[in-house]
């Protein structure tokens, strides 16, 4: 009798235990144990019918009445399972998957509030309930609430499974507030657990690109790269950051590489053509009069050409150097005097 008391621990309160005699204790026991198998293998019906009948037996059982308000919800008898998964906490607050029942029903009949305030107490009760955290961090990215993700996702502990997906979360909601270091630490976090995410990178380049961390930005961008060759928004940023650095042989190699995944191939293209018509297009002047004035040289240009690589340099920062440049090569197939002496002046 006692051995089957301690059995039923958990299942039957110990006044309820004491009210039963053996045959009853053992007859609990079965029907529990079978109907947490059934439940087990997907036979909620079954399991349902041999809870109903633990029930019988032990009626102000808190794990009963949960396991009942389960067994309701998955065989679609939802008014059931929501007055069972009432009853069980009235039985025992702290039957807290109760809470989870009630959120799910709350969910599916569109009432986001109070499936907020169910997931919310069951966390209270179960804060390593590491998927009512995740639904409860959707359900608030779903209404908007950004600071509620990242009240709920900031913790979630590194190595249990789902952190990649809530640290992700995370970083969304903070890009959104406008907090960049927290959502840089976030991504570095999914990269860290998950190295080949690919959308975390980007995010991580993007953020870094605005910080000014242009070197960090450059090497995220090329694991993006690395893990999508034909990414063409990491290509372009690369490009925009390596013409920033005059990184002008790197920076040629991407834009062929960008010219083969936008307009087919580009065999027998100059790239410092490439690189003078996206400089243009980007407005980056200084970039472009470089470029100009390398596909000069090497096509012995006319006056005009140098003339024009002169004028975009002197739109541009701090390019004196490309204007004088580009002056005195338009004097050298010229011959003109005058533009030999403005270089000597510029």
């Amino acid at each position: 009798m006692a051995l089957l008391a301690s059995l039923m621990v958990g299942v039957a309160s110990p006044a309820e235990a004491r009210e039963l005699n053996p045959y009853q204790l053992r007859a609990l026991y079965r029907l529990y144990v079978t109907a947490t198998y059934k439940a087990q293998t997907g036979d909620w019906a079954g399991a349902l019918k041999d809870f109903q009948a633990a029930a019988n037996l032990a009626p102000r059982s808190a794990e009963i009445l949960l396991q009942l308000a389960r067994a309701y919800y998955h065989t679609s008898q939802i008014k059931q399972a929501e007055r069972y998964a009432h009853l069980a906490l009235e039985a025992d607050s702290s039957a807290s998957e109760a809470y989870v029942i009630l959120g799910e029903i709350a969910l599916a009949a569109e009432d986001a509030a109070a499936a907020d305030s169910y997931f919310s107490q069951r966390l209270r009760w179960e804060p390593n309930d590491d998927q009512t955290r995740l639904r409860l961090g959707f359900l608030r990215e779903e209404a908007g609430d950004l600071e509620g993700v990242v009240e709920v996702l900031t913790d979630f502990p590194p190595q249990r499974r789902g952190a990649a997906t809530a640290h992700y979360h995370r970083g969304l909601a903070l890009v959104r507030l406008g907090r960049y270091d927290e959502a840089i630490s976030a991504f570095r976090t999914v990269v860290n657990l998950v190295p080949d995410h690919t959308d975390s990178y980007r995010f991580l380049a993007l953020l870094e690109e605005q910080q000014g961390r242009d070197e960090e930005a450059l090497e995220d961008w090329g694991t993006v790269l690395n893990l999508d060759p034909n990414n063409i928004q990491a290509l372009r940023h690369r490009i925009d950051l390596l013409l920033e650095r005059n990184r002008v042989k790197k920076a040629r190699e991407d834009l062929l590489r960008l010219s083969r995944l936008t307009a087919g191939d580009s065999g027998g293209v100059d790239p410092d053509a490439l690189l003078y018509q996206y400089a243009m297009e980007e407005g980056n002047y200084g970039a472009a009069a470089r470029a100009l004035l390398r596909v000069a040289r090497k096509k012995n240009a006319g006056e005009t050409t140098f003339l024009q690589a002169a004028l975009l340099a002197s739109r541009g920062e701090g390019d004196t150097e490309i204007v004088i440049e580009a002056l005195e090569g338009a004097y050298r197939v010229s011959g003109k005097e005058a533009l030999g002496h403005l270089a000597a002046r510029t």
